[in-house]
């Protein structure tokens, strides 16, 4: 699955790949495998290992994620939180989308 997102004209595009009982995703040389689970109707995404460039990086250095998404009222609701060791947030973001 290819994701396309626009933030005012700053464009991020990653890509989504099943690997075994992981959700991998990949945002240029960054790869981000996610756990998915599911809490109360809501999808919750849990990053269990991330690498840059090939290389695995160590729990301290690898990134936060809190992301999650769900229906209400008709409504896709999201969010995401990413944030990095020593720098603090990378970026956020949520909203809602009408369904069907």
């Amino acid at each position: 699955m290819l994701w396309a997102r626009d933030f005012g004209g700053v464009k991020m595009t990653s890509c989504f790949v099943k690997d075994g009982d992981f959700l991998v995703e990949q945002m240029g040389p960054i790869k981000l495998w996610l756990k998915l689970t599911s809490e109360n109707g809501t999808l919750r995404y849990k990053l269990m290992k991330a690498s840059c460039l090939g290389f695995t990086l160590l729990k301290r250095f690898s990134p936060t994620l809190e992301a999650f998404e769900s229906e209400d009222s008709g409504f896709y609701v999201f969010g995401v939180r990413i944030s990095l060791p020593l720098i603090g947030k990378l970026i956020e973001y949520q909203g809602k989308l009408v369904l069907g």
